[in-house]
């Protein structure tokens, strides 16, 4: 499973304003560079608020443990809107997600689904192929703070291990 990010477009997400995107180019390596002076607070910057839009827009705002209402600008009167274009396993990979509103995706250039935000979001795990925590566990990790996989007992990690190898007839689409 490979899971590549091409770009994010976002539009009153946290601490960015509106209809700004943030395209990945290939073979190029990307940095933030500065002296992060965190206090808690927000510095308007977007570094948090970019990392958060991966897991938020493939999974929704309950994988971030932050209130719906705590994930919109505080200064704009729009909902907010992430829109993320992926390559999964070679395949392309569009998910245009209004926090509390609507959900839809492409999937290999074909037709846009929509429907229930639970039913669509379902579609979408299956093609991912990794249920939230596997993610989480991967890849998310807040500021100061050790990853979701280091912080479990062995048993732990022998199941969160194990759960990798499924059933892959169970994810046809």
């Amino acid at each position: 499973m490979k899971i590549e990010l091409e770009s994010m477009e976002l539009d009153g997400f946290r601490d960015i304003q509106s209809n700004q995107k943030v395209v990945f180019p290939k073979n190029t390596i990307n940095a933030i560079l500065g002296k992060n002076e965190d206090d808690g607070g927000s510095n308007a910057s977007g570094k948090t608020s970019l990392i958060m839009s991966i897991p938020v827009n493939l999974y929704g705002p309950k994988i971030v443990d932050i209130g719906s209402a705590d994930l919109k600008n505080w200064h704009l009167k729009t909902p907010a809107r992430l829109v993320g274009s992926y390559i999964i396993d070679g395949e392309s990979l569009v998910i245009d997600r209004t926090i509390g509103g609507k959900l839809l995706f492409q999937y290999k250039n074909g037709d846009w689904v929509e429907g229930k935000v639970e039913d669509v979001q379902a579609k979408i795990n299956k093609i991912l192929k990794l249920t939230p925590d596997q993610f989480m566990a991967l890849s998310h990790k807040p500021q100061e703070d050790s990853t979701p996989f280091l912080l479990m007992k062995d048993a732990d990690k022998k199941d969160f291990l194990s759960s990798f190898f499924f059933d892959v007839a169970a994810y046809d689409i």
